[in-house]
């Protein structure tokens, strides 16, 4: 068996003395049209699959010792087939485009059947301040300011040192602020010389959850956050691949994966799925160009920064589930 790249057909052949013959006795080549179409190259493959399966390779064929060899090789190429796909590694490295937390890349063969997720590699080099938490919205000097906090990975000692400068810069240093943790209590208390309020409710004020802020208060001249600081952006890593929608929370945003952080930012995350909470990948039709990204909680969009990870796919028997 051989491939014809200029004119993309496949042949089968055998040969007898210095004879070539196609599998039907003729003295011609058994030709079989190849496409990039999927429903042609599925109707070829079903035709390999006719030819290769069954006790005797060609059915009407005797058993000499030339066909038993035949079979052989016949029956080694088609274990070949039958498992170079049956474990696939994915590598956002290896992507067709896109970055590597949102990309397109193409397997060398279709992905068609049921998936088991066996293990994710990514390093957790996103940020837990971001463009979609680091607006703080307050009030002084009877003026709206709003402070954004610099993009980048805080930890307790070095965000409320960032808050103050984007309180101070936002309003053009007509007061200075300080701006304190409590390890005891895990809130943060900002304080000034003159009275301000923080305008929770305002619609720009996305760092609610990141600094504890998340009610209103009155005009005073020292506040303390209603709530915890929060360090961590989400609790889990959402993948999306491709429309394959195998999980979804009780708002209705979907995913294909679910990945639980257990490092700190900075670190690599190592992920095998437990024997009580498997992970699988029903791909119903034959599938030939995967497009994956990773989202927060909130399925907004997450960024690696050009990290790049890998997650690896076992193919599994028995029939796909519905």
């Amino acid at each position: 068996m051989f491939s014809n790249r200029t004119t993309k057909k496949i042949f089968l052949r055998r040969k007898t003395g210095n004879v070539i013959r196609d599998y039907h006795g003729s003295s011609s080549s058994v030709v079989f049209a190849y496409s990039d179409n999927v429903a042609i190259q599925m109707l070829f493959r079903k035709i390999l699959v006719q030819l290769f399966l069954g006790d005797c390779c060609w059915g009407c064929w005797g058993q000499s010792q030339r066909n038993q060899r035949i079979c052989k090789i016949v029956t080694c190429y088609k274990n070949f087939l039958s498992k170079k796909m049956s474990t696939l590694i994915v590598k956002s490295s290896q992507r067709d485009s896109g970055s590597s937390s949102s990309f397109r890349i193409t397997p060398f063969n279709f992905l068609q059947g049921k998936y088991q997720l066996k293990m994710v590699a990514l390093p957790l080099t996103n940020y837990n301040v971001s463009s979609r938490n680091n607006v703080f919205v307050f009030t002084d000097d009877s003026k709206l300011r709003t402070a954004t906090i610099t993009p980048g990975n805080y930890d307790i000692s070095t965000l409320p040192a960032a808050l103050k400068s984007a309180m101070e810069t936002a309003n053009g240093s007509f007061q200075s602020y300080t701006v304190a943790y409590s390890s005891t209590t895990g809130r943060l208390t900002i304080s000034a010389s003159g009275n301000f309020q923080i305008n929770a409710s305002n619609a720009s004020h996305s760092a609610g959850k990141l600094t504890g802020f998340t009610s209103d208060t009155s005009s005073a001249n020292t506040h303390t956050s209603n709530e915890n600081i929060n360090l961590c952006s989400s609790i889990a890593i959402h993948i999306r691949i491709s429309t394959e929608r195998e999980m979804v929370d009780t708002k209705e945003n979907w995913s294909t994966l679910f990945v639980p952080i257990t490092g700190n930012q900075g670190t690599w995350l190592y992920y095998s799925p437990p024997d009580t909470f498997e992970q699988y990948i029903n791909f119903y039709t034959p599938v030939r160009t995967l497009e994956v990204s990773l989202h927060d909680d909130a399925m907004d969009p997450i960024d690696l920064n050009g990290g790049e990870w890998l997650f690896i796919l076992e193919k599994c028997g028995g029939k796909i589930e519905a």
